[in-house]
């Protein structure tokens, strides 16, 4: 093989195990949100999933919520 494709390879290969390491990693992090969001006992919690959002919706409702 010639050295240009061992390179061009070798590069997409860390490329692909770095991608594939963030997606893992923010996988987990999802989950680990969602499971404290779970802790809360809320069934929709914007002010947990969106700490840093100073507009709140009319919506928001804390406690069960049943579909309507």
């Amino acid at each position: 093989m010639k050295t240009t494709t061992k390179t061009l390879l070798w590069f997409t290969t860390i490329t692909a195990a770095i991608g594939l390491a963030v997606y893992i990693t923010r996988q987990q992090k999802n989950k680990m949100k969602l499971a404290r969001i779970a802790d809360e006992g809320y069934e929709i919690a914007q002010d947990i999933l969106y700490p840093n959002k100073l507009k709140e919706s009319r919506k928001l409702r804390y406690g069960p919520v049943l579909p309507e």
